[in-house]
């Protein structure tokens, strides 16, 4: 009997410090952010947008003018690992599987000195509820791992965005977006492209530009810990051609293990022939090292239509 009360006393402090832990966590990775977006002068926001409560931050200096809008990408162990699944570890919160420890796109972001500059986190990032506007405990409707796993590209998160650039555009009156994207937020930006009329360009930064080839890389080189990607999913490399005549610029890290050159071959061969799409390969660039240092320069690099493209020179086989 006392054995079994010390069982659950040591159970439940075990249970309180793991809580504890994650709450740092959340706390932690809620203060790195503010410290990246503080100093840019960006304001952070939750943005109901669709059935996800999207977090921002914004920096608006020219009301009715164009916007640069940065797209994060994944959270790796959200994406690979079960270990840091809630639906297999209940006790770490969704928001700390899906919250980036070093939010790439928002640090470049924060060196982009462009006057209107946006960041879009991704479902469940920075906040684990669909819907903001419940407030009431026990009413807050949790998000779905899926979204931040095998559902990460569905078409209900595309529609999100295209809410959540909506919604951007009637209260500061944007008149256009130029679109910024890491990993899968590439993926994002390139399939909101293609359904908008208001995008200027496209910018990715080791972009998932053909997620069926990303899909079958990662089953094959972490089939135990990788969730596959959905049916449902979206890949940019099926609407290549449809965003073909937009200036687009596509950064890939020659040291990315994750998201390797190669992936740009399956989307560039899609689009086909033309003189809008650029791309370059940073050798020694990985998937999120190195083009910080980077960015204030890369950013001198405009895309536009202008001169001839150069061909791609991987191949598929290069996934390995």
């Amino acid at each position: 009997m006392k054995t079994s009360s010390a069982f659950t006393i040591i159970l439940i402090t075990l249970i309180g410090l793991t809580a504890s832990a994650c709450v740092a966590t959340k706390s932690a990775r809620q203060q790195t952010a503010n410290r990246i977006a503080g100093p840019a002068f960006m304001v952070e926001r939750q943005l109901q947008a669709g059935p996800f409560a999207l977090t921002l931050f914004e920096r608006i200096h020219d009301r009715g003018g164009p916007a640069h809008v940065y797209i994060e990408g994944e959270n790796n162990d959200a994406s690979k690992n079960p270990l840091h699944n809630p639906q297999q570890n209940p006790l770490h919160e969704k928001f700390f599987v899906a919250t980036p420890e070093n939010p790439l796109a928002l640090r470049l972001a924060s060196y982009d000195k462009a006057q209107n500059v946006i960041y879009i986190a991704r479902p469940c990032q920075y906040s684990n509820r669909f819907n903001k506007w419940k407030q009431v405990a026990g009413e807050n409707e949790t998000c779905d791992t899926k979204f931040i796993t095998t559902d990460r590209f569905a078409p209900e998160v595309i529609s999100s965005y295209n809410a959540a650039l909506d919604e951007i555009k009637q209260r500061w009156g944007i008149r256009s977006f130029d679109l910024y994207g890491h990993a899968g937020g590439g993926a994002i930006a390139a399939i909101l492209a293609s359904q908008r009329s208001d995008i200027t360009t496209l910018t990715t930064v080791a972009g998932n530009l053909d997620t069926a080839a990303y899909n079958d890389l990662m089953i094959r080189t972490a089939p135990q810990t990788f969730q596959p990607l959905s049916n449902s999913t979206l890949n940019p490399k099926m609407i290549a051609r449809d965003i073909a005549d937009i200036p687009q610029y596509h950064y890939a890290g020659g040291a990315d293990e994750q998201i390797p050159p190669s992936s740009l071959h399956g989307f560039l061969a899609a689009m086909g022939p033309g003189n809008c799409a650029q791309y370059k390969i940073i050798h020694e660039n990985t998937n999120r090292e190195g083009w910080v240092e980077k960015w204030p320069d890369i950013l001198k690099d405009k895309p536009t239509c202008q001169g001839v493209s150069s061909p791609i020179t991987t191949t598929p086989d290069d996934w390995r």
